[in-house]
């Protein structure tokens, strides 16, 4: 609580009492801001698991807090608007508001002025755009985040850890640290656990998992790019309530380069549309590849003049061609594509009940997968196969057609 980084995060094995800590926090952040109505901010996951143990804690320590207040405030929780308040007798008010990882635009628009909280952020589910989101909250009056999760991957909430500017705490623990939790269930976790995920699990440890399907896909990342190329084609997986993720793949020889992430959630059709239209057009994309069943996404790009065709979606295939792509040192991603750097490090194979590698992906941090996963594969070899890449001649004249 006396922390003055701009951000703590609290991570550690499960069981250590990191989201009893969350409500503390928060009400410590009130009780500093000088705003007569404080706006605070929580955020978890998805509503499931937020009405399972995030509400709970905050409506045990919220109400308990009213009640020790001897009548100076009044504690109610709005279901409906998904808000806390205390009520204080000389008219300030403490609002709490709600947000789910799984939506970001359901805190998009709130201004903290007090304390924000990210609970259980480090889930599989939760992508960089969730943080970005989180972050732009507090920026207006510089409120102070604090993230409680225990440690499920190694993407962006590991870059935020390890941040070298020092304005990140970082704070962990071992769930053995908890005096309460039970030694007994801790050995047997250790004995059933592959070392790995008892390290994560129990030890608030970041580890490299074997399940990742790009265990190298770091290594991809650039902030240098040709600024020409033989030909650029490009991929898009469309999202009506999931993200929407683009991207341009820029050919140039035996290399892809990939850049231009359009990654979007919450915005029309009619805006997305617009803004993978302008990208095709300004970088005279070739073709633009899309998953076979949006099969009226196609239409209507090719209505605003994109040349969109459907992809070919074999799955397994297309994850072997961009893992040649990746070990040959033939791919380069832009620094700039944050959420498809954040989704390669996420992107996992299912397993069976005995963690044995099932050569399907979890269907989880795949947008920007999926989006170039579809040019790459259904491109081909274009190193093979010279007369089937079209020149950055011949894609400037169909696009002076077209325009």
């Amino acid at each position: 609580m006396r922390s003055t980084h701009p951000v703590v995060a609290l991570v550690g094995g499960t069981g250590g009492g990191k989201t009893q800590t969350g409500p503390m926090f928060l009400l410590s952040r009130h009780a500093t801001d000088k705003h007569r109505e404080s706006i605070s901010l929580t955020v978890s996951p998805t509503y499931k698991l937020a009405r399972k143990t995030t509400i709970p804690k905050i409506e045990k320590i919220w109400s308990s807090f009213a009640t020790a207040s001897n009548g100076l405030c009044e504690y109610n929780w709005d279901k409906s608007a998904g808000e806390f308040s205390l009520r204080w007798r000389d008219k300030r008010v403490w609002k709490l508001y709600m947000g789910t990882a799984d939506e970001p635009s359901t805190y998009e628009g709130v201004h903290v002025t007090a304390g924000a909280w990210g609970d259980e952020l480090g889930q599989d589910s939760v992508g960089v755009l969730a943080w970005e989101t989180l972050k732009r909250r507090v920026a207006m009056h510089a409120a102070q985040i604090l993230l409680t999760t225990t440690p499920y991957n190694s993407g962006w909430l590991k870059d935020v850890c390890e941040e070298k500017s020092g304005r990140v705490e970082y704070i962990k623990f071992k769930s053995s640290d908890n005096p309460l939790y039970s030694a007994e269930s801790l050995a047997d976790a250790r004995a059933s656990m592959p070392p790995w995920r008892y390290k994560m699990i129990h030890e608030g440890e970041f580890s490299n998992s074997p399940l990742l399907v790009y265990p190298t896909f770091g290594d991809c990342v650039t902030d240098e790019l040709p600024t020409e190329y033989d030909t650029v084609i490009a991929g898009l997986d469309w999202g009506s309530t999931n993200a929407t993720a683009y991207y341009r793949v820029g050919l140039r020889g035996d290399t892809a380069h990939v850049s231009g992430e359009i990654y979007e959630s919450g915005k029309s059709s009619d805006e997305k549309y617009s803004a993978i239209a302008a990208d095709c057009r300004a970088h005279k994309v070739n073709s633009l590849y899309i998953d076979p069943s949006a099969a009226q996404v196609i239409i209507d790009l090719q209505a605003r003049g994109v040349p969109a065709t459907a992809a070919d979606n074999s799955v397994r295939d297309g994850i072997h061609r961009v893992q040649n792509l990746i070990e040959a040192g033939r791919l380069r991603v832009s620094s700039a594509c944050y959420n498809l750097i954040d989704e390669g490090k996420r992107y996992k194979w299912r397993t069976d009940r005995k963690e044995n590698v099932i050569e399907v992906p979890v269907k989880i941090a795949d947008h920007g997968m999926d989006a170039i996963r579809y040019p790459l594969y259904t491109y081909g070899e274009w190193r093979s196969a010279a007369a089937k890449v079209p020149t950055m001649e011949k894609s400037e004249a169909m696009w002076e057609r077209r325009f």
